[in-house]
C-alpha cells in the first residue's frame, strides 16, 4: 500500500532537486536555418517563396509604375501599398525580396526594409553616383546589392559591411556559399568572398542578365555576341551556347533544370518584326528541341526568360504568356495586349507585368475554352495568326491603374506566409 505523505512530513525532508526541463533532456531546441532569397528571382528562380510550409496566404508584390510597392491578395485586392523612396533612374524597377525577416526593395538611392504590414523596419541610403541600385539578393542574413561602380555587402539591420569598387552593375548578383558573384555589362563578371576579397575576374564576359548556377558551372547571356556564355566555378570560360543552325539569332538568358537549358530566342533574318521561337539544350549546348512560333518574342532578355515550374514552362512574348510542357508541347497562353515580363509561379496561380502596367493572375492548371475575343486593332494586329486559338490560361483578375510614365513595371514576387 503506497504510503502518503503529508505537508509536514515533505516540509521536514528539505528542498528537492529542481526539475529538469524537455530542454535540458532533449538538447536545446534547434535554431531554424534563415530563409534566404539567394537570386533575384528567389530560392528557386521561379519568383516564389513558401515561408510557411503551405500553411499561409498568398500575398503578390510588384514595384508600380506610380512608385509605389504594392501588396496584394490573391484575388487581386490590394492588402496595402508603400511609397517606394529615392529616384527611378533610366525608368527602370526592380523586383523585391523575400525573407522570413521581412521585404526588401531597392532604388536608385536606398535599400529599404519593411515587415509583412507594410510597415518601415530600416531604410538605408547608398549613394551610387547616378546609376541604378540592383535588386537585393540574401543569404545568411547577409544582404548583397551593386551599384555602377560597388559591390556592398549589409547585414540583415541595413549595415554595411563593406563597399569595393568592382565596376558591378544593376543585374542582381548571385550568393553562394562561399562567394558572391557580381555580373556586369560593361566589366564582366567578379566573384567575391564574404570579406569583400576578389576571388576572381572575367572581364571578357560582358554579363547581359542574371548569372545562373548550376551545379559546377554558371551560364550567363553575352552582350557582345547574343549567345549563352558558359563558365566553370573559378571564372573561366568553357564553352558559349548558341542556336543551333543560326548563330545571328539573339538569345535570352537560360533557365536551368534537371540537366537541361531552356532559351528562348529571336530570329533576325528577314523582314520587318523579328519572329523567334525557344530551345531546349543539355548542360553542354547539344540541341534537344527547337520550336517555332509565329507570335514575337519580347525583346528586353535580362528580364525575359522563360520561367520553369514543374513540368511545364511559361514564356513571355510580345503579346500573350505562353505555356509549354518541358518536351515543348503546346499547353495554352493568356492573351494580353502588351508583352511582360518574367513571371512568378506557384502551384496553380501565375502573376503576370506586361510593358503596359498591367498586373494578370491566373491558374496555369485551368485551360478553358475562349469564348470571346477582344476587338481592339492593336490586338487583333498582333494576334493575326493566333485568332484560330482554342485554348487560353484561365484568369483571375487584372490590375492596372498607371498610364505610360515611362517606367516598366517590376517583375513580380509571390509570398506565402
Amino acid at each position: 500500500m503506497k504510503k502518503i505523505i503529508s505537508i509536514e512530513e515533505l516540509a521536514e525532508e528539505g528542498p528537492r532537486e529542481k526539475s529538469i526541463s524537455i530542454e535540458q533532456l532533449i538538447g536545446e531546441k534547434p535554431k531554424l536555418e534563415p530563409v534566404d532569397w539567394p537570386f533575384t528571382r528567389g530560392p528557386n528562380m521561379n519568383g516564389f517563396i513558401d515561408l510557411s510550409e503551405g500553411k499561409g496566404e498568398l500575398r503578390v508584390l510588384f514595384q508600380y509604375a506610380d512608385d509605389y510597392l504594392y501588396c496584394l491578395d490573391k484575388g487581386g485586392n490590394q492588402k496595402w501599398r508603400v511609397k517606394m523612396p529615392g529616384r527611378f533612374e533610366y525608368g527602370f524597377l526592380h523586383n523585391p525580396a523575400v525573407t522570413d525577416t521581412g521585404i526588401f526593395f531597392s532604388t536608385a538611392d536606398y535599400l529599404t526594409c519593411l515587415d509583412f504590414d507594410g510597415k518601415e523596419k530600416w531604410k538605408k541610403e547608398i549613394y551610387t553616383g547616378g546609376n541604378i541600385l540592383s535588386p537585393p539578393v540574401i543569404k545568411n542574413n547577409l544582404i548583397a546589392v551593386s551599384t555602377g561602380s560597388f559591390s556592398i555587402l549589409l547585414d540583415i539591420d541595413g549595415k554595411i559591411l563593406w563597399k569595393e569598387r568592382t565596376n558591378a552593375s544593376t543585374i542582381g548578383a548571385l550568393m553562394l556559399d562561399d562567394m558572391i558573384i557580381f555580373p556586369d555589362v560593361y566589366e564582366g563578371i567578379v566573384a567575391t568572398n564574404y570579406d569583400g576579397k576578389k576571388l576572381w575576374e572575367s572581364e571578357s564576359v560582358k554579363a547581359y542578365s542574371d548569372v545562373v548556377f548550376d551545379k559546377d558551372r554558371f551560364y550567363v547571356k553575352c552582350m557582345q555576341e547574343h549567345n549563352i556564355c558558359v563558365l566553370d566555378l573559378k571564372g573561366k570560360v568553357i564553352d558559349y551556347i548558341k542556336l543551333p543552325g543560326n548563330d545571328d539569332a539573339e538569345i535570352s538568358a537560360p533557365t536551368v533544370k534537371d540537366g537541361r537549358l531552356y532559351m528562348n530566342y529571336i530570329d533576325r533574318e528577314g523582314i520587318g518584326d523579328p519572329k523567334g521561337g525557344f530551345f531546349c539544350t543539355d548542360r553542354d549546348g547539344n540541341l534537344i528541341w527547337k520550336k517555332k512560333i509565329k507570335t514575337i518574342i519580347a525583346r528586353y532578355h535580362s528580364e525575359h526568360p522563360s520561367t520553369v515550374y514543374k513540368d511545364r514552362l511559361l514564356i513571355p512574348s510580345s503579346c500573350k504568356l505562353l505555356c509549354y510542357s518541358l518536351d515543348g508541347e503546346n499547353i495554352g497562353s493568356l492573351e494580353s495586349i502588351y508583352g511582360g515580363l518574367q513571371p512568378a509561379v506557384t502551384d496553380d496561380f501565375f502573376v503576370y507585368c506586361t510593358d503596359g502596367h498591367m498586373v494578370q493572375a491566373g491558374n496555369h492548371n485551368n485551360l478553358k475554352p475562349m469564348s470571346t475575343m477582344t476587338k481592339n486593332l492593336l490586338h487583333r494586329l498582333y494576334l493575326k495568326d493566333q485568332l484560330r486559338s482554342k485554348k487560353i490560361l484561365h484568369q483571375y483578375w487584372e490590375f492596372k491603374k498607371a498610364d505610360d510614365s515611362g517606367k516598366r513595371t517590376g517583375r513580380p514576387v509571390i509570398y506565402r506566409k
